[in-house]
């Protein structure tokens, strides 16, 4: 559903039992992060392509490391992911399976994707 949303990053994660990547959103034309004062940066995808994004308060070693939900310390810093796309994390089969090919990145195939950043700063 296209429109405009705000959320805090502790809303975008999902708190799974074995801590994994997760809370990404697709087919994001722009986002906005800042923190509690208006600093942040603003990224948009050049062009009409989409992209994707997720946001932890952890960083990527953190989540590979731990075994458990619990063993995760929060950080005060974010740790921001921009993505072109991502694989699909399931096929036809319930409980398992490969995604169709249509949803699945193949060795090989080059893919190109260009964005900017722009620092932010709303004065309050």
């Amino acid at each position: 559903r296209i429109g405009k949303y705000t959320t805090t990053v502790d809303n975008l994660i999902h708190h799974y039992v074995r801590p994994q990547e997760n809370g990404n959103r697709s087919q994001v034309r722009w986002l906005h992060v800042s923190d509690g004062n208006g600093v942040g940066l603003i990224i948009k995808s050049v062009g009409s392509q989409h992209f994707n994004f997720s946001a932890w308060p952890y960083t990527q070693d953190q989540l590979m490391d731990a075994n458990h939900i619990h063993e995760l310390v929060k950080s005060d810093l974010v740790t921001l992911n921009i993505d072109l796309t991502q694989k699909g994390v399931g096929g036809d089969v319930p409980a398992g399976g490969n995604p169709q090919d249509a949803y699945r990145l193949l060795p090989g195939k080059e893919l190109k994707f260009t964005f900017w950043i722009k620092p932010t700063l709303i004065k309050k």
